[in-house]
C-alpha cells in the first residue's frame, strides 16, 4: 500500500520508517543544557511542530517510528570535546 503526500512524493508503507533523532529535552527546552549554556534554541523549538505532524501521520498510517537519544555519562567522559567547547555545561 503506497501514502501520496501533499508535497508529490509516494511513499511505500512497507519499506518505510520514520527515524526520529534527537528531540530531546536538553536541546529543545528553555531548561535543557543548550539554552543554559546561552545557545540560541529557536530554530530547533521551531522543529517541534513539524515532526509531531509527521509523527501523527505515521501512526495513523501504520509506519514505524524509530526515536533515537542521544545520553551521556554524568561525567561527560563519552561527550569527546563537549566539556572543552562547554566547560560549563
Amino acid at each position: 500500500m503506497t501514502l501520496t503526500s501533499g508535497q508529490g512524493f509516494v511513499v511505500d508503507k512497507k519499506k518505510t520508517a520514520l527515524i526520529v533523532v534527537d528531540m530531546q529535552n536538553g536541546s529543545l527546552r528553555n531548561e535543557g543544557t543548550l539554552a543554559k549554556l546561552g545557545l540560541d534554541i529557536t530554530y530547533l523549538k521551531s522543529t517541534v511542530q513539524p515532526v509531531k505532524r509527521i509523527v501523527e501521520v505515521c501512526r495513523r498510517e501504520g509506519i514505524p517510528i524509530i526515536f533515537t537519544r542521544y545520553i551521556l555519562r554524568p561525567d561527560y567522559m563519552d561527550a569527546g570535546r563537549f566539556p572543552e567547547l562547554f566547560p560549563g555545561a
